[in-house]
């Protein structure tokens, strides 16, 4: 029986809850893995999910002498050794003026190899491992198989994660940032293992194989997974007075770990939702501390991790908004189709795929504000036709448990050069 181990950073946020619902979609369809993240806390109730082990590195007297030496020359003569110790060093010397989601360098004081669940292994699964992954070390020492999931465009990009992060930050990083891409691409292409990477979204597939850093490299496309047994239309005729939300109001519902956000456009929405002339009342789910509310009826619901609760608020939504400038494949989007609950985005990346056109929700076609509010003006007048049942059927249809783990095998089977044994 083939063993699958997944390497992420964490548990949390968008790719880290992506990550683990992979690995509890294979164990619910009896696959044989293992979660490894560098959480300092893992939540209660996560199945075969482990904190990164790593051995003592041994201290040599010859060591300590060459280390004495590194400091002298780096510190007294302002001698950089190697391109890892001057990175390190412009990072933190510009760090302070990105403007930006999340930027890191392509080192870690973490050996993922030294983790005695990897090393048992057949298979490493790699998800989002930012401070994680020591790109240099990782692929010059491992050979066995290996698989990466695609949750943002860090694995094939410099410093950042997304492509307009690295546009917005260009006059501050550009060399730096092209210093890392290199040392990236030079790790994955003198690699000594297999190497497959799987994307989420057709979007993101493209753009990992038009860059160089996968030269060579097979791609495959697998959806994330979406528990249908967790997240399904709530049909209590009472549930919006219970929740205390005005039953006559248009309700949106906006989600994401911060409003504030760049990437996520909560912003557009508030300006789009600014011209409407009809009474609607915005939940907001996460942190939105910094929101404006203006004359709009903005309920802050903050941060909910309870699922239970998570869905009986896109149950009671009349669509889920979304108005991201980039993003992969959301897991919220996910859940709110498998509530029966349509979607209005803009029409790229994941969603610019799975919205489809008065079926499970509206796009528009522009990234601003005066689109977005046609297009709520649009899902208003026509709400009532969208059939939440048959949202409910798609999600189920294209994002089960069952489905994502066939595709994940088919992946591990042809890695690995065998046929997968399940347990």
């Amino acid at each position: 029986m083939l063993k699958v181990v997944h390497v992420s950073t964490t548990l949390r946020g968008g790719a880290g809850i992506a990550a683990y619902r992979i690995h509890e979609a294979l164990l619910n369809n009896g696959i044989s893995s293992h979660f490894v993240c560098i959480d300092m806390d893992i939540p209660a109730g996560r199945t075969a999910c482990t904190r990164l082990q790593q051995l003592p590195k041994p201290e040599s007297f010859w060591k300590e002498i060459g280390d004495k030496i590194r400091w002298r020359l780096k510190h007294h003569l302002n001698v950089f050794l190697n391109k890892r110790d001057y990175c390190i060093n412009e990072f933190n010397a510009i760090r302070l003026a990105f403007q930006c989601e999340v930027a890191g360098l392509p080192f870690s004081g973490h050996n993922i190899l030294e983790d005695p669940y990897v090393q048992a292994a057949d298979i490493i699964h790699l998800h989002w491992t930012a401070e994680m992954l020591d790109y240099p070390g990782f692929f010059k020492h491992n050979t066995r198989p290996v698989v990466w999931t695609l949750h943002d465009m860090n694995s094939f990009s410099g410093l950042f994660h997304y492509k307009d992060d690295e546009n917005r930050n260009s006059a501050v990083a550009a060399r730096l940032n092209g210093l890392v891409a290199a040392i990236k691409t030079t790790a994955i292409q003198k690699r000594k293992c297999r190497l497959v990477f799987v994307a989420p979204s057709g979007w993101m597939k493209t753009e990992a194989e038009n860059s160089r850093f996968f030269h060579g490299v097979e791609g495959y496309k697998i959806s994330y997974p979406i528990n249908k047994e967790v997240f399904f239309p709530n049909r209590d005729v009472n549930l919006k007075r219970t929740l205390q939300v005005p039953e006559a109001n248009i309700v949106f519902l906006f989600v994401a770990a911060s409003a504030d956000n760049y990437r996520k456009g909560f912003d557009i929405l508030m300006a789009a939702l600014e011209q409407l002339s009809v009474a609607v009342t915005l939940l907001v789910l996460g942190n939105s501390e910094n929101v404006h509310e203006g004359n709009l009826d903005i309920r802050r619901l903050g941060t909910i991790l309870d699922e239970a609760i998570l869905k009986d608020y896109y149950s009671i939504a009349d669509a889920f908004i979304i108005p991201s400038r980039e993003d992969n494949l959301p897991n919220v989007m996910l859940e709110s189709l498998a509530c029966g609950t349509p979607v209005i985005s803009f029409d790229i990346g994941g969603m610019g795929e799975i919205v489809k056109e008065n079926f499970t929700g509206l796009k528009a076609k522009e990234i601003n504000a005066i689109a977005l509010k046609k297009v709520l003006e649009e899902f208003i007048q026509k709400k009532d036709q969208f059939q939440r049942s048959k949202i409910r059927d798609f999600a189920v249809e294209h994002f089960s448990e069952e489905l994502v783990a066939r595709k994940y095998k088919e992946v591990y089977s042809e890695i690995a050069g065998k046929k997968f044994v399940e347990g």
